[in-house]
């Protein structure tokens, strides 16, 4: 079907995927995994229908919209802290590879605009940097705690 109310063969089928919690004629619940892993491949530029269907979603039966939506709803929980993941680093070819595309519109592979994909990088820096200050606070303090002892 793809858009609407889910059958009972698409209810079965999504059943059968190991990222799926539960699923009803109207809604699907992803894991948590799923969703870390899709943000982690997504964050390094690959498009969402591919990740979906590289989980083994059919995403004719899901349709653009309900990934679009997901996408959309992790995008959103990872910028906000309630998605914590660790980004993997592909080397700077994988991760620039997408912003020298085109600008892009949010259509049915759920792709976004270079604007937004900017915001969700100052974010990822934004938290990065929270990180390297607190280790430089314990790096300090061990040094301080070692110069006391010799």
């Amino acid at each position: 079907m793809g858009r609407g109310k889910l059958t009972q063969e698409e209810i079965e089928e999504l059943r059968r995927n190991p990222y799926v919690v539960s699923v009803d004629s109207a809604r699907i619940k992803y894991s948590d995994d799923f969703k870390k892993l899709f943000m982690c491949k997504y964050l390094n530029g690959e498009r969402p229908g591919n990740i979906f269907r590289n989980a083994g979603f059919d995403t004719t039966v899901l349709g653009s919209k309900r990934v679009e939506r997901a996408c959309s709803r992790w995008r959103a929980m990872y910028c906000s802290g309630a998605l914590d993941i660790d980004i993997p680093d592909s080397g700077a070819d994988d991760d620039t590879r997408h912003m020298t595309d085109k600008r892009r519109d949010p259509g049915a592979d759920g792709r976004f605009e270079a604007a937004e994909h900017i915001k969700l990088l100052q974010e990822l820096i934004r938290k990065q940097e929270h990180v390297i200050k607190r280790q430089r606070a314990e790096l300090e303090e061990m040094k301080k705690r070692v110069s006391g002892k010799l």
